[in-house]
């Protein structure tokens, strides 16, 4: 799966950066040890104030196009971690209900990919979800026509 990402990636720009978001710190050290230097954007921790943040942000005119079909593409590359990711889904369900009354919630998922974690609430619930990737939209809409979708940057 790295690949296709690797090969997406050539085609996008890539804003860098290079302060840390918190104390504005130019010194870094790479966060993910195991992967320095293979990755497009890389995890990094500030030496300064210890947060860590990615080094590199695809620019908002090329998001669209890195995360059409990527839902698509992560589901059928790995049918094991897509199964837990459900039952990760029913997890978090149980565990927010907990918090909220159990009738009538409205529920607002962003990153919503085909909105398997809106589905997981029920018919009693007010679900909407934006997603970038029209390919999921396009899917959710036809398995969950009661959970309202929204693709982002197109919200209406």
């Amino acid at each position: 799966m790295q690949d296709i990402y690797n090969e997406l990636a050539k085609k996008l720009k890539i804003n860098k950066i290079e302060h840390c978001p918190i104390c504005h710190s130019t010194d870094s050290s790479p966060f993910e040890i195991d992967q320095i230097g293979h990755k497009l954007i890389n995890g990094v921790k500030c030496d300064v104030c210890g947060l860590i943040y990615m080094d590199g942000v695809i620019d908002q005119d090329d998001l669209p196009k890195f995360y059409d079909g990527y839902n698509q593409a992560r589901n059928v590359v790995d049918e094991d971690l897509e199964a837990k990711r459900r039952k990760m889904y029913i997890l978090d369900n149980e565990y927010s209900m907990k918090f909220c009354s159990s009738i009538g919630l409205n529920i607002l998922d962003i990153g919503c990919s085909e909105g398997d974690f809106l589905n997981t609430f029920g018919p009693n619930h007010n679900k909407m979800g934006i997603e970038i990737d029209k390919v999921a939209v396009s899917k959710g809409l036809s398995k969950y026509p009661d959970i309202s979708f929204y693709l982002y940057p197109y919200l209406i």
